[in-house]
């Protein structure tokens, strides 16, 4: 789930809506902070058998996202703009159940489904998005990996506006649009559940996609662009590394 908040709000309310989410209305959006309601964030969930490869693509009316994942991964666009529309292919021939949910704040919305060899599902929500937008650009995303029981909250920023997010892993967050850095404070709330890995690549133009890597045990992690050590990771048959990526949480 993501919320936003004004970043001239500052840094001490965010931290308050941190304490506050696990008590908010997740279906009403509702703030315990102070703050004016905000719809609850819409997510997408690939569900199925577990381990079954796809690709897909996701957009809003503003800009589209190709990737490359497994079951079981949750996709959250920030600072989207409805209609949301999301197309996913199995890349295998078997009789695998995959499934594509719409979650609203934390309650599923839609449902579709696929069984047949290299089927196809897709799922939209908030209207009717006849045509995909252009690819975001630049593209930015955070990749949350721990242990499946592990929850996540936190904000990712850019210089002018605030998202406050919570979610269970494995999670992709896409940043639409970002403006000037980009900042991501994760927390994993039950420290028992293990260590908590966090990758941020960014996408900018025709350039190559710039990749970073933090890991913790402490429950904490902030990793920054620019400023956190990037390694470039070159374009290969016109797919960016993002794109190409196996999002397996079991990595």
């Amino acid at each position: 789930m993501v919320r936003e908040v004004n970043q001239a709000v500052g840094f001490v309310i965010a931290v308050a809506m941190l304490v506050g989410v696990a008590a908010c209305n997740s279906s009403t959006g509702l703030s315990t902070s102070g703050l004016s309601n905000v719809p609850p964030q819409v997510s997408f969930r690939a569900v199925g058998v577990i381990g079954t490869p796809f690709t897909a693509v996701l957009s809003d009316t503003r800009s589209s996202w190709q990737i490359q994942g497994t079951v079981p991964t949750t996709f959250a666009i920030v600072n989207g703009r409805p209609p949301v529309r999301m197309i996913a292919t199995k890349t295998v021939s078997n009789g695998n159940l995959m499934s594509l949910e719409v979650i609203r704040g934390f309650f599923p919305d839609s449902l579709a489904s696929t069984s047949q060899p290299y089927g196809t599902v897709q799922v939209q929500y908030g209207g009717t998005l006849s045509a995909f937008a252009p690819r975001a650009g630049p593209d930015v995303r955070f990749v949350l990996r721990a242990p499946q029981i592990a929850l996540v909250t936190g904000n990712i920023e850019d210089i002018h506006t605030s998202f406050t997010i919570e979610q269970r892993v494995p999670t992709i967050f896409l940043f639409d649009s970002p403006q000037g850095r980009v900042d991501g404070i994760f927390n994993l709330d039950n420290l028992g559940a293990g260590s908590m890995t966090i990758d941020l690549l960014y996408t900018s133009g025709a350039g190559p996609t710039l990749f970073c890597e933090q890991t913790s045990n402490t429950g904490q992690i902030i990793i920054k662009y620019p400023g956190c050590t990037t390694i470039s990771i070159p374009d290969q048959n016109g797919l960016s590394a993002a794109e190409r990526m196996d999002w397996n949480a079991a990595d």
